[in-house]
């Protein structure tokens, strides 16, 4: 296969696994999500896609574990109910509701800091679970500048434990490859850490953990203890063989304190990992991933996946759908994205360009072209994620057609037919 070829059957792979996003406004305009976002020919999930001889997701797809989030595993069409400033839950809850009935897996926007009360989020995730199946959310801040109820980050709802107990598996949070313009980048990494380790050991404080890794601890010390006894009985026995009449007493009286020891050695030991298993049997684990705002330019993306910390769940990179430049100028200001908003004003200087619509083709070509030969950079992309910032409609199309590998590559780029 040539290395054109590889380009094209990974551009085809990222477009028919992209999940794409929707208002539940904007979702009343469509007719049919199914007859929208159903494609016809496009790659299988088994089909070959590979990168540096490794098949695209299936490293990735071991650390989350779970249907719809990988791109080897991803079936159903993935379409996130956004929530806006302003907005009501029962709109995204019969968003979620519709959604599932046309077969497709709703992915529900949790926006912390507009909720109201920890009643109203339960309410809300026994809604999704019941009547939609929802399996997986994502969890965001919330573009408001003061909470509206008692949570001011994600992280004040991920520890509440409610999302696993009510059955939701997988959870997604924000990634900012060109930074935030509400949270600092230092804060934006711990933010993840945080994360992370809330998905690695639970629904834990940082007491409990403190008192976990002082337990692996203490473990060790013990064990070490019990070597040690192990060295002086030998010690012990060869004194015995040199004094036998008189050192039998010493080493029975030694035989007799090593069973004591070692019977309060094994009383601690069960009593402290019965304590740890107690512990894990209360918790659901969660999976998670990260899906990043929408950028124009690849750079900094690349940058993100390469420098961001090691964490053990694969990044969605956001991408914008088709919009006119003027729209996508107006968003990316809106969202404080400095090197995408210079790339874009630059292409502005050319008036015409303002009212013509662009399509992401340039920077899902790079995309492609990078995970081909960059088995690192592989391992860490999950997929990619549209933002129809011009139309859920002109998006899916585009969307289709790339994935039925209606197009053909260009200079740069690529051109798709209709």
């Amino acid at each position: 296969m040539s290395e054109e070829e590889k380009v094209i059957k990974m551009i085809r792979k990222l477009a028919a696994e992209s999940s794409l996003e929707v208002t539940p406004r904007g979702a009343e305009k469509v007719e049919s999500f199914s007859e929208l976002l159903t494609l016809d020919g496009a790659p299988s999930s088994d089909d070959e896609a590979t990168l540096a001889g490794k098949d695209i997701g299936k490293d990735i797809g071991k650390d989350i574990g779970t249907a719809g989030v990988t791109t080897a595993t991803a079936r159903k069409p993935r379409v996130f109910i956004t929530f806006l400033p302003g907005s009501d839950l029962a709109d995204t809850t019969r968003t979620a509701i519709r959604l599932a009935r046309e077969g497709i897996s709703p992915i529900p926007h949790i926006a912390v800091r507009s909720l109201t009360s920890e009643r109203v989020l339960e309410e809300a995730l026994k809604s999704w679970t019941n009547d939609a199946c929802v399996e997986e959310v994502l969890l965001i801040g919330g573009a408001v500048p003061r909470p509206l109820g008692p949570f001011t980050c994600s992280m004040d709802v991920l520890r509440l434990g409610k999302l696993e107990r009510f059955g939701i598996g997988v959870v997604g949070f924000a990634g900012h490859p060109e930074g935030s313009p509400d949270i600092p980048p230092d804060a934006c990494a711990q933010a993840l850490l945080e994360k992370e380790r809330y998905i690695r050991y639970g629904n834990i404080s940082a007491k409990e953990l403190q008192a976990r890794e002082l337990l692996d601890n203490e473990l060790s010390d013990k064990e070490r203890r019990a070597n040690d006894l192990q060295v002086n009985e030998l010690h012990a026995r060869e004194l015995l063989d040199n004094e036998l009449s008189d050192k039998e007493r010493r080493v029975n009286e030694l035989q007799v304190n090593e069973l004591h020891a070692r019977g309060l050695l094994d009383n601690e030991l069960s009593d402290k990992e019965r304590r740890v298993n107690e512990h894990q049997a209360l918790l659901t684990p969660l999976r998670g991933y990260i899906i990043t705002q929408f950028c124009f330019d690849p750079v900094p993306i690349f940058k993100y996946l390469r420098t961001s910390p090691p964490l053990p769940f694969p990044t969605h990179i956001g991408l914008p759908g088709l919009a006119t430049l003027k729209t996508l100028i107006m968003h990316a200001q809106q969202c404080g994205i400095g090197n995408s908003i210079r790339l874009l004003l630059k292409r502005a200087k050319d008036v015409t360009q303002l009212v013509a619509t662009r399509a992401p083709d340039n920077i899902l070509r790079k995309i492609a072209q990078e995970m081909s030969k960059d088995q690192v950079l592989a391992k860490k992309l999950g997929g990619i994620h549209l933002y129809p910032l011009g139309g859920i409609r002109k998006t899916a199309q585009w969307r289709k057609n790339v994935a039925e590998g209606k197009f053909q590559l260009q200079e740069e780029g690529f051109l798709t037919e209709g």
